[in-house]
């Protein structure tokens, strides 16, 4: 399996940002023009992109739809969509317009009967999202918290047949500080499935120390990418 470092288009406003722990008043801009920022990347190697729509994350529904399918009508490579899917049908919709994958977080999490029509109508191309702050689980665009444990998350959404996680430090995301490899270990081994990394990526040795654990299978970077701390060919060269 080869790992796969995954660039993320931010969206909000209609522009590519960067958020620190999620927070919107901590944005840092950096495009006017997410599609040409999606292009960029699958111009200097990316094998996959990860598309979010940070205001549906907060709506909870799709705020930039026609941005986001412009992204996915352009890139020649795959993409997974996240933001405000809260059903499978959504999810349905992002797949009919060229969406390799979609990613649900609060739907999926909180609701048994959305978990279930998700897996029996995406299957593969389903990612669920428990995203963590400590420990906890937190939904909304990560304003609230579940009270479950990412843990307990992941064990539960693999046993009623989830076939792929996306799980991000949300403490770390942003922060360039490291990933907090020791807790996406423990997740990687309760889940059983694979899963995607996200959340504090600082460098190369990060990606390493994730490519080199048994269960996980990609790392979504921003921070790192956009500011220059390390380049994408640098990284996709560290964990080939």
């Amino acid at each position: 399996m080869t790992f796969e470092v995954i660039p993320s288009v931010d969206i909000l406003g209609g522009q590519v940002v960067r958020l620190r722990r999620g927070e919107p008043g901590a944005k840092t801009v950096y495009s006017d023009d997410p599609v040409a920022v999606a292009k960029d990347w699958e111009a200097q190697g990316a094998v996959r992109l990860h598309v979010v729509d940070l205001d549906g994350a907060l709506a909870g529904e799709p705020s930039h739809q026609e941005m986001v399918t412009e992204i996915l009508r352009r890139a020649e490579i795959p993409v997974q969509v996240a933001g405000g899917i809260r059903s499978a049908e959504a999810g349905r919709r992002w797949i009919a317009s060229g969406a390799d994958r979609v990613v649900l977080g609060t739907a999926a999490l909180t609701d048994l009967d959305v978990l279930h029509e998700c897996v029996d109508l995406l299957g593969s191309r389903l990612v669920v999202a428990p995203d963590a702050l400590g420990r906890e689980v937190r939904i909304a665009g990560w304003t609230a918290g579940t009270g479950e444990d990412v843990v307990d998350a992941v064990r539960r959404l693999a046993a009623v047949g989830v076939q792929r996680l996306l799980v991000t430090d949300i403490g770390q995301d942003g922060m360039l500080e490291g990933a907090n490899v020791e807790l996406l270990r423990e997740v990687a081994a309760a889940a059983r499935v694979p899963v995607i990394a996200s959340g504090g990526v600082a460098g190369v040795d990060d990606l390493r120390a994730l490519a080199d654990t048994d269960g996980i299978e990609g790392a979504i970077v921003g921070q790192a990418l956009y500011t220059g701390a390390i380049k994408l060919s640098q990284a996709m060269a560290g964990v080939a």
